[in-house]
């Protein structure tokens, strides 16, 4: 029920960004460069991937994860996939607000594993004394868990190499602007910031993730 909720969250996601697109009155040709700048990019693999299940494409396949990730080539592309200063503001806008919007959503789901996690493993060590077969579960569960941490890893540098990107558009969009889109460049502004929340709410559950693990000791 869950994966199905947060599936359908993405699909929402992703038809209002499409909509905006319309509304801001960008013609097809920019539309589909803005399509084609979220899609290329990886971030469809965050959106479908991130939230969407616990297996497969799951954490890892998200944004700029490989060691060869440059802030400068990644700036550089995103630049090229819009035919004015406008519509990249207004796509990358989008684009920052769509993937808070994830990050919310998976930082909500791994609330809720941690929440599980440590009660299951406070279970397993109350039956140790008892059950022969709760030591094995124990191990078990501290792959399950530590297969996860590792998992919001890859993420969080994903994220964090998003906001690099973000952040370094959005400073050479406001120097090419002068005095040109102040508000759109505002509210680009606020969704980084939002960016930036989001991270160091993932950066707090992927620590709790190497805590939990940390405290099964066999």
């Amino acid at each position: 029920m869950k994966t199905r909720f947060l599936k359908t969250v993405t699909a929402i996601t992703l038809t209002i960004f499409l909509a905006s697109c319309a509304q801001m009155g960008f013609d097809d040709q920019t539309s589909t460069q803005m399509e084609g700048t979220l899609a290329g990019a990886g971030l469809g693999a965050i959106l479908g991937g991130l939230i969407g299940g616990r297996d497969g494409a799951l954490w890892g396949a998200g944004l700029g994860a490989g060691a060869g990730f440059l802030v400068g080539n990644e700036v550089a592309s995103r630049k090229q996939a819009y035919t004015s200063q406008e519509a990249l503001i207004a796509g990358e806008t989008q684009r920052v607000a769509t993937l808070v919007q994830e990050i919310e959503n998976t930082n909500a789901v791994l609330r809720q594993d941690i929440a599980s996690y440590n009660a299951q493993i406070s279970s397993l060590k109350a039956r140790m004394q008892r059950d022969s077969s709760a030591r094995e579960k124990l191990r078990q569960q501290k792959a399950t868990v530590d297969k996860r941490h590792q998992q919001a890893k890859k993420s969080l540098q994903a994220v964090e190499n998003e906001l690099k990107t973000a952040e370094t558009l959005h400073a050479d969009s406001k120097k090419q602007s002068g005095k040109k889109n102040a508000n759109e460049l505002k509210a680009w502004e606020n969704r980084i910031n939002s960016l930036r929340t989001q991270k160091v709410k993932l950066e707090k559950n992927t620590h709790q993730l190497q805590s939990i693990s940390n405290t099964i000791a066999l």
